[in-house]
């Protein structure tokens, strides 16, 4: 995370140390918070283009649908692995992933020409975004006091 002690090396005061922590700690958190809602807009994406996505890959309202289900069918079984791996990993390098996988999945959504290719690039948006909240969650406990959670949680939400 950060290194305190080096800071307090160079003879700065204790104040602009905890200040400039903060100020990390609020900007690592907004990152977070900014994946999250990324990650919201990717789930209700089918919703606002259902006429588009039912003319260009000639689907039917059933086959939307099932289409757009392909996000939750990978989200809702990776939210106990994601967590799991968060312990295993830490954030650093699984926030990092996982926004990379969203952006293929969405590359993939977004350039396909068959519903087979969008179903795939769903499931992939499903699967990165999985590790959203989480990890907001988790980079919230570990940068902020305790007695902050709970007002953090909602701001995350928002």
């Amino acid at each position: 995370m950060y290194n305190n002690e080096a800071i307090l090396a160079e003879n700065i005061p204790c104040t602009l140390t905890k200040k400039k922590q903060l100020f990390l700690a609020s900007i690592i958190c907004t990152l977070a918070a900014t994946f999250y809602m990324y990650e919201f807009v990717l789930q209700v994406s089918p919703a606002v283009m259902t006429n588009e996505l039912m003319r260009d890959l000639h689907l039917n309202a059933a086959s939307l649908g099932t289409m757009a289900a392909f996000y939750y069918y990978s989200y809702t079984p990776m939210q106990l692995p994601a967590g799991l791996l968060y312990d295993r990993f830490g954030p650093r390098r699984l926030i990092t992933l996982a926004v990379l996988i969203c952006a293929v999945g969405a590359l993939l959504f977004g350039t396909t020409p068959n519903v087979f290719m969008a179903s795939i690039g769903r499931f992939f948006m499903g699967i990165g975004s999985s590790f959203s909240f989480i990890g907001a969650l988790l980079l919230v406990s570990r940068w902020f006091p305790p007695h902050y959670f709970a007002l953090l949680t909602g701001v995350v939400q928002l």
